[in-house]
């Protein structure tokens, strides 16, 4: 001691215990059985990366014992292993090796590979990518101890897939003949795939921009109430809505005019039409039937009904058609 001051001495022999590296903590274990290979899993990472400070079995063992959550069947199991321990002086908590076989033995699934066998065999694609798909089959696959490429698990495997990616990959030049063959085609041929539709959808939407009307709508969409501009009947003309489908078709046969009832001339043509003073004010409105045209009249029904529009309106009622699967 000098001057006032204190100076400490440290044996050079002197180590800091390290902190624990602060990873995710393993889940409470409620004695769940399909959940212990993954809670094991997890503490044995904790352990593992914090070795230094869980050098022995005793901390390793009252480390994981911490997870086991009261009121649950391994609350009840970890506090009758500890009892057991505590009649010995001093408490024995035994090697961790036991341990984990004492608890494999209480929770692990009867039989583990039987049902990962049955869960492979009901295992289907349906909309996952493959890359999503394979890595639940290859889970699956480690868990049934089926040899990898036995003929059984290539099969396994095919009938797991779409059919029509089984199709393609059983089309190809080579089929593949190992599964990790077959994993790699099915992941190359759907992501294939999915990047096609991803293009064609974007055509779409870029065809569909230019579908545009004429007062500059950004973009045509027929299924948000497109209404296609009606014009007014010329109050003149035949009541061709109040004509009986009989009597329309008989009318049709003999090339009669809907307008006037005669002969030469379509009713859009007819020259007894009364011509309206201003183009808002324009001719008959399409006709109608009272009941639905038979079939062989239903194209020129249509034909009648789009007449009188422009070719703008025509071709977006007829992308309408088309989306809606007609």
């Amino acid at each position: 001691m000098a001057g006032g001051s204190t100076d400490i001495v440290m044996d050079d022999k002197t180590e800091t215990k390290p902190g624990e590296l602060k990873l995710h903590q393993p889940p409470e274990f409620t004695g769940k059985k399909d959940d212990l290979k993954y809670f094991l899993q997890k503490v044995r990472m904790y352990l593992l990366i914090n070795k230094r400070n869980y050098d022995d079995d005793e901390k390793k063992i009252i480390y994981t014992l911490s997870f086991f959550k009261e009121g649950t069947e391994a609350g009840a199991w970890s506090s009758e292993f500890f009892a057991e321990a505590e009649k010995k002086e001093p408490i024995d908590l035994g090697t961790w090796n036991n341990f984990v076989a004492s608890l494999k033995e209480a929770f692990e699934p009867y039989n583990a590979p039987a049902d990962a066998l049955e869960s492979l065999k009901a295992l289907r694609m349906g909309d996952k990518t493959a890359d999503e798909h394979n890595a639940v089959f290859k889970t699956l696959l480690t868990q049934s101890k089926i040899p990898k490429d036995a003929s059984t698990t290539i099969d396994l495997y095919r009938d797991s897939l779409t059919i029509p990616l089984q199709r393609r990959i059983m089309t190809l030049e080579n089929v593949p003949e190992t599964l990790e063959n077959w994993y790699k085609w099915s992941a190359k041929l759907d992501h294939n795939f999915r990047k096609m539709q991803r293009v064609v959808g974007k055509a779409r939407d870029s065809n569909n921009s230019k579908n545009s009307n004429s007062k500059g709508n950004p973009k045509y969409e027929p299924k948000k109430n497109w209404n296609f501009p009606r014009k007014e009947r010329d109050p003149n003309a035949m009541d061709v809505d109040a004509l009986t489908l009989e009597k329309r078709n008989e009318m049709m046969k003999k090339g009669l005019c809907f307008g006037c009832g005669e002969q030469g001339h379509l009713s859009r043509d007819c020259p007894k039409k009364k011509k309206p003073s201003t183009p808002s004010q324009t001719s008959s409105t399409p006709p109608s039937y009272s009941k639905k045209p038979p079939p062989k009249e239903l194209s020129a029904y249509i034909r009648a009904i789009t007449a009188e529009y422009n070719d703008d309106e025509k071709n977006a009622f007829y992308d309408d058609v088309e989306q809606e699967g007609f």
